[in-house]
């Protein structure tokens, strides 16, 4: 399992001025598929994230992503 503690974070006003400067990270929206549907961040894509669910299925999505791009990562 990862350390998610050793990841550099960000908070809304951070995230806010990289979309301000045209910089368009890649944004997760870990959320269920509900709650992306009642809203989410502006071209953010829907990777929901369960602790019961197959963890290799979750990281094969993520892997997926293009690399060498700053990836953004949020939840509730």
């Amino acid at each position: 399992m990862t350390d998610y503690e050793n990841f550099p974070r960000m908070n809304c006003e951070d995230l806010k001025q990289l979309l301000d400067a045209d910089e368009r990270p890649i944004i997760v929206d870990t959320r269920d598929s509900r709650a992306y549907r009642s809203g989410h961040i502006p071209g953010a894509i829907n990777v929901s994230y369960s602790a019961a669910a197959d963890p290799m299925e979750w990281q094969m999505m993520l892997a997926s992503l293009p690399g060498g791009k700053l990836t953004v990562i949020y939840c509730d």
